[in-house]
């Protein structure tokens, strides 16, 4: 839920939450089930530039599902690995 209200004027003083090698499939799942957009692009450009580092410390990328893998942005970063 800190990702849906990170834009909001939260005056607690949480800082804004950061994607890292550990959160990104979770967020990426979950940004994709709610139809968060930006935050799924976002989540697939953070893949691109860190997947060796997310395969190493991820052990949950079966939960990505068809319609995220079908998606152009991670057909980049599948051709990039040369897995495709």
């Amino acid at each position: 839920m800190r990702w849906v209200k990170k834009d909001t004027n939260d005056k607690s003083g949480n800082r804004v939450p950061e994607l890292d090698c550990c959160n990104v499939i979770a967020v990426l799942v979950s940004a994709n089930f709610l139809q968060m957009e930006p935050l799924l692009e976002d989540c697939l450009q953070f893949c691109k530039l860190h997947m060796n580092e997310i395969i190493r410390s991820s052990n949950n990328l079966v939960c990505i599902n068809d319609s995220v893998l079908s998606s152009s942005s991670i057909e980049l970063v599948i051709i990039d690995l040369g897995w495709g």
